[in-house]
């Protein structure tokens, strides 16, 4: 049986193979009568006065001719049976506008207007362009149609070769590598956040920090990354998340609530201004170099509950209310 299959298959390649090559032929035959008739529209436009402006679109269908059939010859991935049947029959309407076009153009030698040719020859010369701009628009997008799934094809596969090259798999297209972090890098971090602790507390006085919150600062590492950052003049700002009433008792701990890392963000002349998570196990975060400046009602922390945060802030908002009496 698979005796029988090998002649079939070796066939089908050489088929197949002289497809690709007529089709390449003909790209290079068509380029080729493309540049000739591109000459000979510009030789007609020159001579006869008041040319229809519709030549200038024909000249510009010519140059995409030529750029196509060259894209073609070039690229073997196009050189393919269906491709082959479209630039055929361009090339047919393209040999049948060349004859008539320069038949046209050689006919006189003098200078005349375009209104003065009548009869067949200014028929002959329209409906042969016309004939050209269909078959080509359809030659031009069936190419686009192949290059695009062709591309998909390919982009498949990388995409494939890709996720099988790393530890990780796609997702949505994005390739996420693994990447094990150096032993120096994280001597380097390590250091770093320990010199954050002192720098924060000579970035931020006392009198612009409150510590309100009932939680406090963990040094945990955090499922979320901020880095960078100024905000200005913001008002009753928050940047953390918020338990929602509705969390049930029975998950107290509430994982994807905890745990995120603040990093060298500056903030200028902010107004109730909260770092941290509000809501029950919604503790846990890193809070490295803040640097607020000029600011009123700032809290660094976690609350535990809604309730508790806001009369926190209404406290800070009118300090006049707790002023002992």
């Amino acid at each position: 049986m698979a005796t029988d299959a090998r002649p079939v298959a070796q066939k089908y390649t050489l088929a197949s193979g002289l497809e690709g090559f007529a089709a390449a032929a003909a790209a290079v035959q068509l380029a080729q009568c493309g540049l000739e008739i591109a000459a000979s529209l510009t030789k007609i436009r020159r001579k006869v006065l008041e040319a229809p402006a519709r030549f200038a679109q024909y000249h510009r269908q010519f140059e995409q001719v030529v750029i196509t059939a060259k894209r073609i010859e070039q690229n073997p991935a196009l050189q393919i049976p269906e491709v082959h049947s479209h630039i055929s029959e361009t090339l047919r309407e393209v040999r049948s506008v060349q004859h008539t076009i320069e038949k046209f153009s050689n006919s006189s030698n003098k200078r005349r207007y375009w209104k003065a040719i009548t009869g067949n020859s200014e028929r002959k010369v329209i409906e042969s362009l016309e004939g050209v701009h269909r078959t080509m628009s359809e030659l031009c997008r069936f190419v686009e149609i192949t290059s695009a799934e062709r591309l998909i094809h390919l982009q498949s596969g990388v995409d494939y070769l890709v996720s099988q090259a790393t530890e990780r798999p796609s997702c949505a297209g994005a390739v996420v590598p693994y990447r094990k972090r150096p032993e120096k890098r994280r001597k380097r971090k390590a250091k770093a956040r320990s010199a954050a602790k002192d720098a924060s507390r000579r970035q931020t006085s006392s009198s612009q920090m409150s510590s309100t919150a009932d939680i406090p600062v963990s040094l945990k590492t955090g499922s979320h990354v901020v880095r960078g950052g100024t905000f200005i003049n913001c008002a009753l700002t928050t940047l953390g998340n918020t338990a929602s009433a509705s969390t049930p008792r029975d998950t107290p701990n509430a994982p994807l609530m905890k745990g995120h890392i603040f990093e060298n963000i500056k903030f200028v002349e902010p107004r109730g201004l909260h770092i941290g998570n509000t809501g029950p196990g919604s503790e846990g975060h890193e809070v490295i170099n803040p640097d607020v400046q000029r600011g009123t009602g700032v809290v660094i922390g976690d609350y535990s509950d809604v309730g508790i945060k806001r009369e926190s802030f209404e406290k800070m908002s009118n300090p006049a209310a707790v002023r002992p009496s």
